[in-house]
């Protein structure tokens, strides 16, 4: 193998194995990565890194397993690129954040809601995220247009996040959930009125 080759194929590899960690690491912490507005969820990073893969299986294969290689990497990132359009194209992709709550008294946290549509409804995803360009992100639930609305979103304290839903007619109710000061990490349950989405 050619040295540019060889420095090629260890760069892949490198990426591959980063990437991986990083999928393993947001797993395993329950959260997904906030880009400036964009949502990067866990399962992005192993993409990347079986593109990652398949360069270094192509870079140390024979020619023709190399074009071979290339033409399917081409491919795959095509057939990515149009699944990425075709969904943004449908509307259930999460939209940047709509609407932020700042947490009270310093706290490093907000509560941001991203709103996507299914056809006709529109659903409101609830999240806790950091302020900064790059951070976790905390699922808290989700609210179906079609059999709630969304009447509120605001802190109790920097630990206490209340979402107030309408059930369509049944009159408000509201869901208290806990945030972890340190992390953000939520560990309220609000899955019975926050999970029809």
């Amino acid at each position: 193998m050619k040295a540019e080759r060889v420095s090629w194929f260890w760069g892949a590899g490198a990426l591959g194995l980063l990437c991986v960690v990083a999928a393993g690491g947001l797993r395993v912490a329950g959260a997904d990565l906030t880009v400036g507005p964009l949502l990067v969820r866990w399962y992005y990073f192993l993409l990347v890194a079986a593109f990652a893969l398949a360069g270094m299986a192509a870079l140390s294969a024979r020619l023709w397993v190399q074009t071979l290689g290339v033409i399917a990497i081409v491919a795959g990132w095509a057939i990515t690129c149009l699944a990425v359009f075709v969904v943004l194209v449908a509307g259930t992709a999460q939209s940047t954040p709509t609407q932020r709550v700042d947490a009270p008294q310093g706290s490093p946290y907000l509560a941001v809601v991203r709103e996507s549509h299914q056809l006709i409804d529109t659903m409101y995803h609830i999240r806790i995220e950091s302020p900064w360009p790059v951070g976790p992100s905390w699922y808290v639930g989700c609210v179906n247009g079609d059999y709630q609305e969304l009447v509120d979103l605001s802190w109790r304290s920097p630990t206490e996040l209340a979402v107030t839903v309408d059930p369509l007619g049944d009159g408000q109710q509201t869901v208290v959930v806990s945030v972890d000061q340190l992390t953000g990490r939520v560990s309220g349950d609000g899955s019975t009125m926050l999970g029809f989405c």
